[in-house]
């Protein structure tokens, strides 16, 4: 029988541990070096095709078309298609409509379809936004699919081509998706900006307000507000009829507006369990100005919750029919505690209340 050398097995492992982090590393060396070369190549295209065709760009935005053009090839398309689409997005009217002229003249049509089945995600993106500058049919049954697609540039791109296509199918996708993390408000509003008919956009709002489940509330009266501010308290009302007691739809409803029309509902807001809602009920007491709601504030100055009586301090110094004498009375009524102290604060900081006295008043 014959028995390994055991002294031999340690040397061994090391050799071939070092052997192959040694190939290891070298390979890394090479793929960093090999994707160096292509970034640089890519980049040196980039400049070559710029100092060619950026100058014919500019004549063309100023009028003069030149008599002769470039070749230009079919695997530069992409490339040229970054400089076109820079200048194109900065311009409007006429000078737009050369640059798509430019592009027509160009044969580039024929060469998108191919383009935008390509694996290369920078060239799809290229072919579907050069496709929705020119309004090309051909790309619409793709945009549906590219609607969620991971990379944001080309998810937006679907979006914004179905807006400009078929609003009517793309408001709705739009809307249904207001909750998830790749499709913040602020794209939406973006998005939602392009839709031609005011009134059809407020009809897809009305839908969603009373389809939507509770969650996308807060969201969509959002969204209402800055695309269709005139239809707010319509949708509002809305939307309070299906969720009369929910915390996120009240408070997002008295944040978004200063509307008189919404003061029953501060005043409601104002004696609503969550604390939250009751700070929203106040501070919209306090934008919307009412003399009438002296009883209401009063009673959320002693509330058992610090962050109300501050707000309703602040709300009832801020009433209109609130007076230095009025306020120091109430003061003197107050009993020791946080909500005194609350008034206090405020008084002060309106003026109502000289530093000196200050802490004579708190001994009153």
């Amino acid at each position: 029988m014959v028995y390994a050398d055991p002294s031999s097995t340690g040397p061994n492992i090391v050799l071939w541990t070092a052997i192959i982090l040694f190939g290891s590393s070298f390979a890394c060396l090479i793929v960093s070096f090999y994707l160096r070369w292509i970034r640089k190549r890519t980049e040196n295209k980039q400049a070559q095709l710029e100092a060619v065709w950026r100058p014919i760009l500019y004549a063309i935005v100023a009028g003069t078309v030149p008599s002769v053009m470039p070749t230009l090839r079919k695997r530069d398309v992409p490339h040229f298609g970054v400089i076109w689409l820079n200048m194109y997005q900065r311009l409007r009217g006429d000078s737009a409509q050369a640059l798509l002229d430019l592009l027509l003249s160009l044969g580039i049509t024929q060469v998108l379809p191919k383009l935008l089945s390509s694996r290369n995600t920078d060239h799809k993106l290229i072919a579907f936004m050069l496709m929705t500058a020119l309004k090309d049919e051909r790309a619409t049954p793709l945009a549906t699919t590219l609607f969620d697609h991971h990379y944001y540039l080309l998810s937006h791109t679907a979006a914004k081509m179905l807006m400009v296509k078929t609003p009517e199918a793309a408001i709705p996708m739009l809307l249904s998706r207001i909750t998830q993390l790749d499709w913040p408000i602020h794209k939406i509003n973006t998005l939602l900006n392009l839709a031609p008919d005011r009134e059809q956009l407020a009809h897809f709002l009305s839908i969603a307000i009373d389809t939507a489940p509770v969650s996308h509330m807060a969201a969509l009266l959002e969204i209402t507000f800055d695309q269709t501010e005139t239809e707010f308290g319509t949708l509002s009302r809305q939307a309070l009829k299906r969720f009369p007691d929910d915390a996120d739809t009240i408070t997002s409803i008295l944040q978004l507006t200063n509307s008189y029309q919404f003061l029953p509902l501060a005043a409601a807001a104002c004696r609503h369990r969550h604390p939250a809602v009751r700070c929203a009920g106040l501070k919209a007491l306090i934008n919307l100005g009412s003399q009438h709601e002296l009883t209401t504030i009063e009673l959320a100055l002693n509330d058992d919750n610090w962050e109300v009586q501050h707000h309703a301090a602040l709300a009832m110094i801020h009433n209109p029919a609130m007076t230095p004498e009025k306020a120091q009375k109430l003061l003197q009524s107050l009993p020791e505690g946080s909500a005194r102290l609350h008034l206090l604060e405020a008084m002060y900081h309106k003026n109502w209340l000289l530093p000196e006295n200050w802490y004579a008043a708190e001994a009153v």
